[in-house]
């Protein structure tokens, strides 16, 4: 009888449970190790000033519905698994203690009970670490998925009401299983008795009389212990189903960030296919140069000697403008094909690699910066992937889990002497998240190092990359990305250099034939507008050329009223002054990009068209097309 009651609370463990836990804790301790490298290649690769600021793990976010609450996703996930990895270590070492070494079962018990209440709390921060992060991205002025004051609520009490109705329960089955242990020991102490007594004789009714006492009370708390442990078991089930429905925003997140990346990529391919026919536009014009001069074209417009460049002609067909259409408007190259619209470039991840590692060759400072924004983007699409994919794995298995250990419960399964029983209402949890977060985990770790190693550099900074600030595009700024308007003359978008190197031997250059000549020395050069009198590159907001039916873009940074300094542009129109301009504390102009005595190779004027703008240098002003002329009455010239 002793061995009988033995068995159902101190099973036999089967065969190499011990080498069995070994592994489990070998994975614990290599996730949890995994984790603080993550967190060190975190903080390595992060561009905070200093960088430990990219620690922070809660704060309060401005948004037009409110202040949210918001959680820091990466530092979020390495504290819940770090904190549920020791707490893992602790309950697993101590079931070993319990069923390998015969422990008392007191301390066990409240172990147990309250083991799926820390996989929520780890599961719910995480889960609302991605949904927090979607609604900051889609809500505008315009729309609310969800206000701040009630995304607050359900984060912060629902998730408190949960813990709470857990904790409770918790309590109280932890009560009931102490009061039941209690009943087993006090059982198991006078059968210890008895059989000492006896020496092996036969026991009289008078003998197990007092056995019999003991036993009704022990018999009765069990049975009390059976409903509280299935309405248990049924309520943690519910935990992994509020943490999967929670972490349908990661997983909405994530897809706005691969629609994203897909709409950057697009604008890079746009810019690769440009700086290409640029190429092949250059290579026209020098082979025309060395097949046939004409001694008879007209000067330079400037003097190579004195250290200026000299003016070519790009075909227009070469230049990213502007089209409209009813419906929408759309980047495509050249204006004068009708197809245009239609034709969408594409670039494959090696192209975008090489272009963020070698920009200067694919499109120049501006598509680099560019291009390592959008790597950054795909890294952090694939770190959020990972995350939401390993917890909707372990919220379904640990549902399945759920609702067998309520089955064992209710049919009071649980103390019948099964080891399997014993080890799997038990293990099972745990082996399902210490696997699911060590390939999780590793994934991580090994985005983290290839993203350092091979493309990100350590040198930019924070919110810009070589200067050139990132410009969000859509509502609520979740749209598409694309480099702001930049400080150097190499920082544009989509460049087009109207000059050759300086020092260069000139050759000669048939005038354009769609435009008037641009040369000083013509006898009839077109006449610009003087500037004002009060004219400097300061020119104030009032006299800056705007355009009534300029179209605006949602989060697109408008041009200030200081880098109008030109007339309505002529495309292609030349620099009003040749000198520089200082601005901020920095030199623009044509001498810029250059080292004293013009002796370094760079491009000398960056023309770039971006949405309605057209920029000289560093002066931007309206760009005007056909329909543009057309609404304001006038005629192209």
């Amino acid at each position: 009888m002793l061995a009988y009651f033995d068995s159902k609370f101190y099973p036999e463990p089967s065969p190499g449970l011990t080498a069995r836990m070994g592994v489990l804790w070998a994975l614990t301790a290599i996730y949890i190790l995994l984790s603080l490298n993550y967190l060190y290649l975190h903080v390595k690769h992060s561009k905070e000033t200093p960088k430990w600021r990219s620690l922070w793990l809660a704060r309060f976010v401005e948004r037009p519905s409110g202040r949210f609450l918001v959680l820091n996703p990466r530092p979020t996930w390495i504290a819940v698994v770090i904190s549920y990895g020791f707490y893992e270590l602790f309950a697993t070492v101590m079931f070993w203690r319990v069923y390998c070494l015969q422990r008392q079962q007191d301390g066990w018990a409240g172990v147990r009970s309250y083991n799926g209440l820390a996989l929520f709390i780890g599961g719910w921060c995480i889960s609302w670490s991605g949904l927090q992060a979607f609604l900051l991205t889609t809500e505008s002025n315009d729309s609310h998925l969800l206000p701040a004051w009630l995304a607050n609520a359900l984060f912060i009490g629902g998730g408190a009401c949960l813990i709470l109705l857990h904790i409770a329960l918790a309590a109280y089955t932890t009560v009931l299983t102490e009061e039941l242990l209690n009943r087993y020991y006090a059982l198991h102490e006078n059968l210890a008795a008895l059989n000492r007594r006896l020496s092996g004789a036969t026991p009289t009714a008078i003998d197990l009389l007092p056995i019999k006492t003991l036993f009704q009370p022990f018999g009765r708390a069990a049975k009390r212990l059976i409903t509280p442990n299935c309405v248990q078991y049924a309520l943690i089930a519910t935990l992994p189903l509020a943490c999967l429905m929670v972490n349908i925003g990661g997983l909405a997140l994530a897809r706005k960030l691969q629609i994203q990346i897909k709409d950057s990529v697009s604008l890079l391919a746009l810019q690769d296919t440009q700086h290409q026919g640029t190429h092949a536009a250059f290579s026209n014009v020098h082979a025309e140069d060395f097949a046939s001069p004409d001694a008879g074209r007209r000067p330079s417009d400037f003097d190579t000697q004195s250290g200026s460049h000299r003016m070519i002609s790009i075909p227009l067909a070469n230049v990213i403008t502007r089209t409209t259409d009813e419906n929408k408007r759309k980047l495509s190259v050249g204006v004068a094909s009708d197809d245009s619209g239609k034709r969408k470039p594409s670039l494959s991840t090696n192209d975008v690699k090489l272009m963020a590692r070698h920009g200067n060759t694919r499109g120049g400072t501006a598509a680099r910066s560019q291009a390592r924004k959008v790597l950054a983007l795909q890294k952090a699409t694939r770190d959020l992937i990972a995350v939401t994919v390993c917890i909707m794995f372990i919220a379904l298995s640990l549902f399945g889990y759920c609702i067998w250990v309520a089955w064992l419960a209710g049919t009071d399964l649980t103390y019948e002497g099964s080891w399997s029983v014993t080890e799997g209402s038990v293990m099972i949890c745990q082996w399902i998240y210490a696997v699911f977060v060590c390939f999780a985990v590793g994934f991580l770790n090994y985005n983290a190092w290839m993203n350092g190693r091979e493309w990100l550099a350590e040198d930019l900074p924070n919110a810009t990359t070589n200067g050139v600030g990132v410009t969000t595009f859509g509502a609520g700024g979740a749209g598409e990305t694309r480099p702001a308007m930049a400080t150097t003359n190499e920082q544009r978008v989509s460049f087009i250099s109207h000059f050759v190197d300086a020092g260069s031997v000139e050759h000669s250059v048939p005038r354009p034939a769609d435009y008037p000549p641009l040369s000083p020395t013509s006898p009839n050069p077109p006449t610009f507008p003087p500037p004002p009198k009060n004219h400097s590159p300061t020119t104030s907001a009032s006299s800056a050329p705007s355009s009534t039916t300029r179209r605006e873009v949602v989060g697109e940074r408008k041009p200030s009223a200081a880098r109008f300094n030109l007339p309505r542009p002529h495309w292609p129109f030349p620099r009003q002054n040749s000198s520089d301009t200082i601005s901020n504390g920095r030199r623009r102009g044509v001498g810029a990009g250059h080292a004293a005595g013009g002796s370094a190779t760079a491009s000398a004027i960056m023309v770039t068209v971006e949405t309605d703008q057209v920029c000289d240098g560093d002066t931007c002003a309206v760009w005007f097309n056909d329909q543009d002329k057309a609404e304001r009455g006038e005629s192209g010239r």
